[in-house]
């Protein structure tokens, strides 16, 4: 899925600039910036812990990340993400899903590292409404 919309496999990021979230609720898609764990450094270090609820949610605010480095003007191709979601959409058929992707700082290569399929939409506020449209679309196309 990934190769078909001109990302590719390949090792991890050496350093991670922004975590986009994208969320997809029937044909609606929402891009969310969420905080990622600042770079750490390369070789020989103790092991970091850490809860992800408290790291990369939209409202973090954690000694592990560069407190709103997500807020940032952004640059990144929001028309290859969407072109992904809905790839992966019509590759999975799913309706609801939610997409992490990390970008490397410096390249903008672009990974695909989890796809939940009903993620939390916190910090969506569409959400309500975007997934009661697709249940009633859903309803009237059953009949």
């Amino acid at each position: 899925y990934i190769q078909t919309c001109n990302l590719s496999v390949a090792p991890s990021p050496s350093s991670i600039s922004h975590f986009p979230q994208l969320f997809a609720v029937g044909e609606t898609i929402f891009t969310e910036i969420r905080p990622s764990i600042r770079n750490q450094c390369a070789g020989p270090a103790q092991t970091v812990h850490f809860d992800s609820a408290s790291v990369s949610k939209a409202d973090s605010a954690s000694a592990l990340n560069e407190i709103g480095a997500h807020k940032r003007a952004l640059s990144f191709n929001t028309e290859l993400l969407v072109a992904l979601v809905r790839r992966l959409k019509a590759r999975l058929g799913l309706q609801l899903f939610g997409v992490d992707v990390v970008i490397e700082e410096g390249s903008s290569d672009m990974y695909v590292v989890d796809i939940n399929y009903f993620p939390g939409y916190a910090g969506i506020d569409e959400f309500p409404a975007c997934l009661c449209r697709l249940l009633a679309e859903s309803v009237q196309a059953s009949q």
